[in-house]
């Protein structure tokens, strides 16, 4: 939707300040988890020969490599047998793809809890996305009882390792007090993190608070670079703050070649 004046621009502006989404738990659907060295390419024999052996690295390697059917054929039930042999060694991969599994209802039937319980063994061993996503389970009383203390231990502890949605969504609360004491400085710190890392939705965030001054000092330029950062990531707000911006004629011919020129430098900072 186009935005012919200043006045309908600013309103909308406002009320996309107050709408921060929270980033959702990593991987989403149709995902069989994560891998360090399984591709269609994989060597399945070898893969195999190690697995059977033992070897907790490679039991996952084959698990990913049937679920995902890298040089084999698909088959959910071998996926999730050797992906247990490796989990219950207490590898973290596995952990975190039985996680995923048990999440997304991928090899076995959905099942929050037993989601929450091989995420936060992962999560206990310091793997990041666990982490993250045990953060939001507990937030939104996934798989496990609401407790928003719990939520913030994790999402420090996750945001302390620099993954940019637990940053995002950390910061978020921070900067609203929500369901923590209010500090918009760490608030804008965090997000900003998560900003410069690529993620859109802290970069539509950033600009929305630049735009309007919020936790910043305004900065009309700075709110176009990471509005511009955003909307090339696919976010649909910053779109909308684009046109806004646009039709409110904000900003100069200069000060956008000098908005293209900090977006630029943003992403070579990635």
């Amino acid at each position: 939707m186009k935005y012919h004046s200043a006045i309908a621009g600013l309103m909308t502006a406002a009320f996309l300040s107050l709408s921060a989404p929270a980033f959702a738990q990593t991987p989403t659907k149709q995902t069989c988890g994560t891998s360090q060295t399984v591709t269609q390419a994989a060597d399945i024999s070898d893969l195999k020969a190690r697995a059977e052996a033992g070897d907790a690295m490679a039991q996952t390697e084959l698990g990913m490599a049937y679920c995902m059917g890298y040089g084999v054929a698909v088959d959910t039930d071998k996926a999730l047998a050797w992906t247990l042999k490796a989990a219950e060694q207490g590898y973290v991969g596995a952990e975190y793809n039985l996680g995923v599994a048990y999440d997304n209802g991928l090899t076995v039937k959905a099942d929050p809890a037993q989601a929450f319980l091989w995420y936060k063994k992962a999560a206990e061993q310091g793997y990041d996305i666990a982490q993250f996503n045990i953060a939001t389970m507990y937030e939104n009383g996934e798989g496990v009882t609401r407790d928003i203390a719990q939520a913030v231990v994790w999402y420090k502890k996750s945001a302390a390792q620099n993954y940019a949605p637990a940053q995002y969504n950390l910061g978020n609360m921070y900067f609203v007090g929500r369901d923590v004491p209010r500090d918009e400085a760490q608030g804008v710190a965090l997000i900003t993190s998560a900003a410069k890392q690529g993620l859109p939705l802290a970069q539509s965030r950033l600009a929305d608070l630049y735009y309007l001054g919020e936790g910043v000092k305004q900065d009309k330029v700075q709110a176009y670079a990471w509005a511009l950062l955003a909307a090339d990531g696919g976010d649909e707000n910053a779109d909308k703050l684009l046109d806004i911006m646009d039709n409110a004629r904000a900003l100069s011919d200069d000060d956008r070649r000098q908005a293209g020129a900090l977006a630029d430098q943003y992403v070579a900072m990635q």
